[in-house]
């Protein structure tokens, strides 16, 4: 799945906070879900030449179903090397396959990406120690939203690595052929990249998975006290979109850029296979500015997104026919603003901050390549503030 994002400041304003909700507008009908083979395919890999297959590693189900295994193979490349590539997936008695939303068994055949994977030569093998990634398995009930159904980390280590520390769960001790393999019910992940550090058979330790995001200035947001600040309905239905809330370490609140929400967490979503990764909105918390936040004379610190990440219910898209890619605008207001009024084109919505940030979300199908978009705050003492919003 690829992302395309543009983050643009509308307001000048950096820090961010709640969602609101709708007080003028009737919230639209709610869409049948669609099953998960229904939903049009994704993109899919070209199919590998995958020789020399084995199942190296099994585990029981964390809610009793059908077995997790491991199956690996080799595969020669054109550039004259050979990967060797793990696929994570499910038994139903002999057969290797996967168990999507949809809850069936398919049987796959090694190579074809019908199941995650992981693929390395042995240099990478030596260069990197370890490939190790973590998702949530979801499930989609008749007539109801993605729900996240097991959390599974998943990856291969190097023969010299004798553990793996992940910085929020438990230790992983490699198995045969290096495999960890973990499953845990329910959605387990605490929503960001699994990050930590692999321990080698000499004593020292290499941190993987490492982010290269810049250590945030100033005060910063405290792993494990994550909650949805809110939410907001996707124009398509599925997914909706939501903040996600974080206490800072100076006694701040620190919030997320928006992103598609599954569960209680931001996350990216495939289709295809099921399953929900950490969005990287969690790598973008923000948190107070005390350079720019509201106040009484600039009451709104708003910021627009504009992206083109999936998440929305196909059907919602073609029975409300609304627009490819989002416009969402979001931000803090000032705590005497009892709403906001945003005005476009195409709509009128009067939006009640929400939340200890004190803040509001709208999410718009399509853009605004005509015409003006505004935002007033109405304060408690009756006086209005209007400013204009970037559009697109």
């Amino acid at each position: 799945m690829i992302a395309k994002l543009a983050l643009v400041a509308a307001l000048g304003g950096s820090a961010v906070g709640a969602a609101a909700v709708l007080a003028d507008d009737r919230a639209p009908a709610p869409v049948p879900a669609v099953a998960a083979a229904s939903t049009p395919a994704e993109p899919t890999p070209p199919p590998m030449d995958a020789r020399d297959v084995r199942v190296v590693t099994q585990a029981p189900d964390a809610k009793g179903g059908a077995p997790w295994a491991i199956r690996r193979f080799k595969s020669p490349l054109k550039n004259g090397t050979t990967v060797e590539c793990s696929e994570v997936g499910r038994l139903d008695g002999e057969r290797f396959g996967w168990i999507g939303a949809s809850g069936a068994f398919a049987p796959t055949l090694p190579g074809h990406a019908g199941t995650p994977m992981i693929c390395k030569n042995p240099d990478q093998e030596r260069a990197v120690g370890v490939s190790v990634q973590r998702f949530t398995t979801l499930t989609q009930p008749e007539n109801g939203a993605l729900e996240p159904l097991e959390t599974v980390t998943f990856g291969v280590a190097a023969p010299a690595i004798t553990r793996l520390v992940p910085d929020d769960e438990p230790p992983l001790a490699p198995g045969a052929d290096g495999i960890v393999l973990r499953i845990v019910a329910g959605d387990a992940s605490p929503g960001r990249l699994l990050t930590g550090v692999a321990e080698y058979r000499d004593g020292h330790r290499v941190r993987f998975n490492r982010t290269g995001m810049p250590r945030p200035k100033g005060e910063r947001p405290v792993a494990g006290t994550e909650t949805v600040a809110v939410r907001a309905p996707d124009p398509a239905g599925g997914q909706p979109w939501a903040l996600i809330a974080t206490r800072g370490d100076r006694g701040g609140i620190c919030v997320t850029a928006p992103g598609r929400l599954v569960g209680t967490r931001l996350a990216s979503v495939d289709r295809r296979l099921g399953i929900a990764y950490p969005g990287f909105e969690m790598l973008q918390q923000y948190c107070p500015d005390t350079r720019k936040p509201p106040t009484r004379a600039f009451p709104m610190r708003l910021d627009v997104l504009g992206s083109s990440v999936g998440g929305e219910d196909p059907r919602g898209r073609i029975e409300r026919r609304v627009l490819d890619n989002r416009t969402v605008y979001w931000g803090r207001v000032y705590e005497d603003v009892v709403s906001v009024t945003i005005r476009t084109p195409r709509d009128v919505r009067t939006l009640v901050p929400s939340g200890l940030a004190h803040a509001i979300i709208a999410v718009y199908d399509g853009g605004f390549p005509t015409g003006k978009v505004t935002a007033t705050a109405h304060m408690k003492d009756g006086r209005e503030v209007t400013r204009t919003l970037y559009s697109e």
